[in-house]
C-alpha cells in the first residue's frame, strides 16, 4: 500500500521538524549573531556547516520518531490508528532499515562536523548520547510514570543549546553576554516546561490505548486526577517562570508584551481547562492548546531579538 502525501508528511512529523529548524535559525541569526556583531565578533561556524548542523539535528530528531514508532506499534493501533505508518503502509523491516540509514547518516555528519570545525567540538559524542537517550525513552521510559515525560522534555529543550555550543569560542569573547544568556536560560526553561505540560496532558488523552498496551504512564497508574494535578503544577511553575522573566528582563516593554501575547492566552486557557472535574476535561483540546503554547513561545522569541 502506497501512502498518500498527507500520510507521509504525518509520519515525517514535518511540523515538528520545521519547528526544530526554525528554532536553530532564530537562535543563530536572531540572538547569537546580533550579540556577536554588536562587539565586532564573527560567527565561528560558516553557513554551510550550520546547514549541515541543522540537518544533523533533524536526522537525530527523525530517527527518534522512527524508533519510537517501531516500539509503539501496538499502542499506536489503539491511540491513533489513522496516523499509524509502520505495519500499515510501511513494513517493520523497512522501518528498521530506514532507522539504520538515519543512524549512519547522522554519524557521518557528526564526524564531518568534528573534522571540519576549527574549534573544539564533540558532535559525535553528542550524537551518540542523543541516540542512546532516544532509544532508552522508546524502549524503557515512554510507558513509565513521568520519567519518560521529563526525559523527552529535556531533550527538546537541549536543541536550544546546539547553536551556542557551535559558537562557544566566539561567545566566550563576548563581553556583554548576560542578556543573551539570560534569554537562552529562560527559553530553555520555557521549552522544557511547556513540553512537559503537553506530555502529561497527552498521557491523559491516550490513557485508554496505553492501558490496553500495558504501559504504566501517570494516567494509567494513578488516573486522570493525578494528571490534572501534575499538569496544573507544571502550568503554575511555567507561569511563575514567565512572570519572573517579565519582571527581571531589561528589554523594551513592547518586546515583552509581544512574547506575552503569544504565550499567556494559551497558558491561561490550558490552566482554566484543567480546573474542571477530571472526567469533564477535554484532554484532546488541551493537548492542542499546549502545542499552540509551545509554538507561541517559538514565535514570541522573535520579539526578543
Amino acid at each position: 500500500m502506497n501512502p498518500s502525501p498527507i500520510q507521509f508528511l504525518h509520519w515525517l512529523r514535518w511540523s515538528n521538524l520545521l519547528i526544530v529548524s526554525l528554532t536553530l535559525a532564530i537562535i543563530r541569526y536572531g540572538l547569537v549573531a546580533p550579540a556577536l556583531a554588536h562587539e565586532g565578533i564573527l560567527l565561528s561556524m560558516d553557513t554551510l556547516s550550520f546547514v549541515l548542523l541543522t540537518l544533523y539535528t533533524l536526522i537525530v530528531t527523525f530517527s527518534g520518531y522512527v524508533i519510537n514508532d517501531l516500539y509503539d506499534q501496538k499502542t499506536d493501533a489503539q491511540n491513533k490508528p489513522h496516523k499509524q505508518a509502520i505495519g500499515v503502509w510501511i513494513t517493520e523491516m523497512r522501518a528498521k532499515a530506514i532507522y539504520l540509514v538515519l543512524l549512519l547518516a547522522g554519524f557521518l555528519l557528526a564526524a564531518y562536523l568534528d573534522w571540519n570545525t576549527d574549534t573544539t567540538s564533540y558532535w559525535i559524542w553528542i550524537y551518540l548520547l542523543m541516540v542512546f537517550f532516544l532509544l532508552l525513552y522508546s524502549r524503557h521510559l515512554k510507558g513509565s510514570v513521568l520519567l519518560g515525560n521529563v526525559l523527552v522534555s529535556l531533550l527538546c529543550a537541549a536543541v536550544i543549546w546546539i547553536v551556542p555550543l557551535a559558537e562557544s569560542e566566539a561567545l566566550v569573547r563576548l563581553e556583554d553576554s548576560p542578556p543573551l544568556m539570560f534569554t537562552l536560560y529562560f527559553y530553555t526553561a520555557f521549552a522544557a516546561l511547556s513540553n512537559l505540560l503537553r506530555e502529561i496532558i497527552k498521557d491523559a488523552e491516550d490513557v485508554e490505548g496505553d492501558t490496553k498496551s500495558g504501559l504504566k504512564t501517570l494516567a494509567v497508574v494513578h488516573g486522570s486526577a493525578a494528571c490534572k494535578k501534575a499538569a496544573l503544577a507544571v502550568a503554575l511553575v511555567l507561569l511563575a517562570c514567565l512572570f519572573f522573566f517579565f519582571m527581571t528582563d531589561g528589554r523594551d516593554g513592547i518586546k515583552l508584551v509581544g512574547f506575552a501575547v503569544l504565550t499567556l492566552p494559551f497558558l491561561f486557557l490550558t490552566f482554566f481547562g484543567l480546573l474542571k472535574n477530571p472526567d469533564e476535561i477535554k484532554w484532546k483540546n488541551l493537548s492542542r492548546m499546549a502545542k499552540l503554547l509551545m509554538l507561541g513561545g517559538l514565535l514570541g522569541l522573535l520579539f526578543l531579538l
